[in-house]
């Protein structure tokens, strides 16, 4: 992910639903929707099963690279792509109600 500067702000594993022998992992990232679209095709080459929805992606409202080197961290803002922190973006981690799913044991 480092050479597709694509950050990993989640990454949770969960038992499969199919087969006990697999596992879901699940990623949120941050990071420019062309290079989520390479590292994915990279990632197809790599491991049996990959399901990526672009469609979710979100647009920020930012640049998110680092090549403004007078960047104050005391006037930087921080939003959702929506600027509406009541709104909670799609996630595998959270219900309809933005609260985080819990782990069912078998």
């Amino acid at each position: 992910m480092i050479e597709h500067n694509i950050n990993v702000v989640h990454i949770e594993s969960r038992r499969s639903h199919r087969t006990n022998s697999e596992y879901e992992i699940y990623v949120d990232l941050e990071a420019d929707k062309a290079n989520v679209e390479q590292s994915m095709k990279e990632l197809k080459r790599q491991v049996s099963c990959v399901e990526f929805d672009p469609s979710i992606l979100f647009e920020p409202k930012e640049n998110l690279n680092n090549d403004n080197e007078n960047h104050n961290t005391k006037n930087h803002t921080g939003t959702n792509g929506n600027d509406d922190f009541n709104f909670l973006p799609l996630s595998p981690f959270l219900d309809q109600n933005g609260q985080a799913i819990g782990r069912h044991s078998k």
